[in-house]
């Protein structure tokens, strides 16, 4: 996982299309779920994944990752 998170540091719009994709999936299982005991959870996992990708987002937007710790090396 740590190899994971080093790839998605050192480049910003993979970590971004990492998170929309959990967010895809978690959409596609609420959908899809049948069982109401995992309702509560699909739903939960979906705004959880949506906030993460928003939040990622943001971040790009503002800049953290062009002009970061790294004083400007994330941006290739």
């Amino acid at each position: 996982m740590a190899n994971t998170q080093n790839a998605s540091e050192k480049r910003p719009e993979m970590g971004i299309r990492d998170a929309l994709n959990v967010w895809r999936a978690a959409q596609n299982f609420f959908e899809n779920v049948s069982d109401p005991d995992l309702v509560d959870f699909a739903i939960y996992d979906m705004e959880a994944a949506r906030r993460r990708y928003m939040y990622m987002l943001k971040r790009m937007r503002v800049g953290e990752y062009e002009s970061g710790v790294n004083g400007g090396t994330d941006k290739e």
